[in-house]
């Protein structure tokens, strides 16, 4: 059991294995590095170089939408962050950018055709590409259809689906 310092912290985590888009910080190192799922699926994560002002904030999935308590609106993202009073707008699938000093929503981009996503699982791991269509299957697994940057087309399912961008502009550095 350490301590690590990843996401602008320091926790000790004894069981709790480093995810996409998380940055830690290396101790011989000045240089901040991002941490992503290439293809080949989760378990063979790469590090690439990032800028001092991407390693300021991270995106977050978010993963619930709801009013609480006195009619305090809350949003959770993928990672378990919760935060109070976001953008009415913003609703289940959607992106948000935050920055990791102030614990605040910076900006939010919408699941809809058109933006740029990373699949985070299943067999297309690691692909990236623009939403081209949404299919609903009641009772089932939703489908999203993603064009990549060679023109192929592809499926998967819709909680592997990551927006890491608006249209053709990504949030992040991809390597």
């Amino acid at each position: 059991m350490g301590r690590r310092a990843r996401n602008g912290g320091v926790r000790d985590e004894s069981g709790c294995r480093s995810g996409e888009h998380d940055l830690p910080r290396l101790k011989v190192s000045p240089e901040v590095i991002a941490a992503q799922d290439p293809v080949g699926g989760p378990g063979l994560t790469f590090v690439h170089r990032v800028t001092k002002e991407e390693a300021g904030y991270k995106l977050g999935k978010v993963s619930r939408v709801w009013v609480g308590l006195k009619g305090i609106p809350y949003c959770s993202t993928h990672d378990g962050r919760t935060f109070r009073y976001p953008h009415p707008d913003i609703a289940i699938n959607d992106t948000i950018r935050f920055d990791l000093k102030t614990k605040k929503i910076l900006d939010f981009v919408k699941f809809e055709t058109g933006n740029l996503v990373m699949v985070s699982g299943g067999r297309n791991c690691g692909r990236i590409g623009v939403i081209v269509s949404k299919e609903k299957h009641p009772g089932t697994y939703d489908i999203v259809h993603i064009r990549d940057s060679a023109g192929q087309t592809f499926a998967t399912r819709l909680g592997y689906v990551f927006v890491i961008g608006k249209e053709s502009h990504p949030w992040i550095s991809l390597p």
